[in-house]
């Protein structure tokens, strides 16, 4: 797995995603998730 872009620490989310859950649920907080992924929503 990729690790995170953000965090660099831990690995993405999904092979889909640049984010770990932790950045991408800081992300969605801050409403600035920039991979559009509607497969979950």
């Amino acid at each position: 797995m990729e690790k995170c872009i953000d965090c660099k620490v831990n690995e993405v989310r999904n092979n889909r995603s640049s984010l770990c859950e932790k950045c991408f649920d800081k992300a969605l907080e801050r409403k600035v998730v920039q991979a559009p992924e509607q497969s979950w929503w």
